[in-house]
């Protein structure tokens, strides 16, 4: 999960670390992106920024970009087979055994 929270006032980053981390601040405001796990650890990381004495003016959730597949996880709808050999068959699962 994904979130924007805004604070008035500058941020250590090592205060909200492995949470969080500023991506932009002028000076009054820090805006910072969070990434937890779920709602309550997210309300922890607020509650930890409002116990650093700074004002929580706004959070805002934020959508996960779709992960892309990537080619070698997956062939014609099933999971690729892992080989060392150079020389199998692509049609067959791999077979890495000693057996011939």
């Amino acid at each position: 999960m994904r979130a924007v929270v805004v604070v008035r006032g500058v941020v250590d980053e090592r205060d909200v670390w492995p949470y969080a981390s500023c991506s932009e601040s002028d000076g009054q405001r820090t805006t910072l992106s969070v990434t937890v796990h779920d709602s309550q650890e997210l309300v922890g990381v607020i509650s930890t920024l409002t116990a650093l004495g700074l004002e929580v003016v706004s959070t805002r959730l934020t959508r996960r970009a779709a992960a892309k597949p990537r080619p070698w996880d997956r062939r014609d709808g099933q999971l690729a087979a892992i080989s060392s050999s150079e020389n199998d068959d692509r049609a067959q699962p791999a077979d890495d055994s000693e057996e011939l």
